[in-house]
């Protein structure tokens, strides 16, 4: 249970967020202010939509719990997104931001046509779909933990809450309140983590590298490679860059989220460990909060579950905000061809429910579910058919034919979400969806240069 000071804690991380909240009021009342933040933002500001984004309760949560099983393997998420971010740095951030669009699909629609765009959308929609799976289960798992509520009453309340946190602020309130929530992350589980190191029994060198197999090692580099395939072209991300005042304050606001990203994953997993050998009988995911629940000074201890539960909700607010404007603006304004700024904008607010609220009900059934599968799911499913035709428009902006490259997109994707639900497949999901891909993009280049 927890006491006095914990709640302190945690209402002393809530009230550090919701203050930064506040100064987001005045941007949310436009389909540009709301979702691009009226492309002010500085770099400290992209970064935190960035890291707010992605490091949310299945990052945290679901890292720790996955490291009581495979140990330090648990650490290709924060990995992949160090490396996600790099490269939207170095390839994507500067052409993005430069085209003054909103969203991936509109970036797609100026080089491939409005069916690629529209195509592209729903990709997007159901890749950030399966990670609020991820991210709803996190939060779920941690209102029950905190809270004397039954799974239907956790979810309704988390429902709520991010409800309520994202249409108060928008992407701004989403960026501002990711930097608070980072600080607060990296200095109450960096504390937990070192407290962590005293308790786990660390075996030799030479036993460590035995126990790496070929096949873990692959596992753990497709899951890596998924990340940073799909935080390139998934639109919560992207968002995040249009956002910035302008192209340097693009690319250095994803360089600082990359630096950000990596090492947080370090002190989750030895708490994971630590947790995973002191306490064998808990639930793996309740490693991180019951740790920083009994291991940290009860004050300590309260700002960090108070950052856990903000990063949970920060994190499902970028991602169910990226998905509703692609919503509303690729298919309600784009395809439907509706302008009207209030009717696009209430459009969003309506998806932002409707979609949170969807993924909320299939975490309610998958209950007992990995966190980290969901979101491996997740973006091998976003990047499998868009990453090389994304990639084309960004190198070279060139047309090909539309109703191909829109094929491709669906066909891609379709393979790979057969072969992830079935388990057909010998290859990765990823692999099958981006080789296909790959040679099909490649046929449509060679056809056109030998026309």
């Amino acid at each position: 249970m927890l006491s006095l000071g914990h709640w302190l804690g945690l209402i002393l991380a809530a009230c550090a967020v919701f203050a930064a909240l506040g100064t987001s009021a005045r941007t949310r009342r436009s389909v540009d202010g709301f979702s691009v933040g009226g492309r002010a933002a500085s770099p400290r500001l992209v970064a935190g939509a960035l890291v707010g984004t992605m490091l949310g309760g299945s990052a945290t949560i679901g890292t720790a719990q996955a490291a009581v099983t495979v140990g330090f393997s648990a650490w290709w998420f924060t990995c992949g997104a160090t490396l996600g971010f790099l490269l939207l740095a170095w390839c994507y951030a500067v052409p993005l931001r430069r085209s003054g669009m909103r969203t991936v699909a509109e970036y797609m629609t100026c080089h491939y046509g409005r069916a690629a765009g529209i195509a592209t959308s729903a990709v997007s929609v159901l890749g950030i779909f399966f990670s609020l799976v991820a991210s709803g289960l996190a939060g779920i798992h941690f209102m029950q933990m905190m809270l004397p509520v039954s799974r239907g009453g956790a979810t309704v309340l988390l429902l709520v809450t991010v409800v309520l946190y994202v249409l108060a602020g928008g992407i701004k309130g989403t960026a501002v309140s990711g930097l608070v929530k980072t600080v607060l992350l990296y200095a109450t589980v960096g504390w937990a983590g070192l407290m962590a190191c005293t308790l786990i029994e660390i075996p030799p060198l030479g036993e460590m590298l035995r126990a790496v197999s070929p096949a873990t090692a692959e596992s753990f580099g497709g899951r890596a490679l998924s990340v940073v395939i799909g935080a390139v072209v998934t639109q919560s991300y992207a968002q995040a860059v249009y956002s910035a005042r302008d192209t340097a304050s693009a690319v250095r606001g994803a360089l600082l989220a990359a630096a950000l990203c990596a090492p947080i994953g370090l002190p989750l997993i030895t708490i994971g460990i630590a947790v995973g050998q002191t306490v064998p009988d808990l639930a793996p995911v309740q490693a991180l909060p019951y740790f920083l629940l009994t291991a940290l000074p009860p004050v300590v201890g309260g700002l960090g579950l108070g950052a856990l539960l903000l990063a949970i909700i920060g994190s499902i607010a970028g991602l169910s905000l990226g998905a509703a404007t692609s919503v509303a603006v690729d298919i309600v304004r784009g395809a439907c061809g509706r302008q009207d700024d209030r009717t696009v904008l209430t459009v969003l607010r309506l998806s932002l429910v409707a979609i949170t609220a969807g993924a909320f009900a299939l975490s309610l059934y998958y209950y007992h579910s990995q966190l980290l599968y969901w979101n491996f799911l997740s973006f091998s499913l976003r990047g499998a058919g868009l990453f090389f035709p994304f990639l084309a428009a960004i190198l070279y902006g060139r047309r090909y034919a539309h109703t191909h490259i829109t094929a491709n997109i669906v066909v891609s994707t379709l393979l790979a979400v057969t072969a992830a639900l079935t388990d057909a497949a010998v290859l990765n999901p990823l692999y099958l969806g981006m080789t296909v891909s790959l040679l099909w993009l490649t046929l449509e280049i060679i056809y056109h240069r030998i026309r």
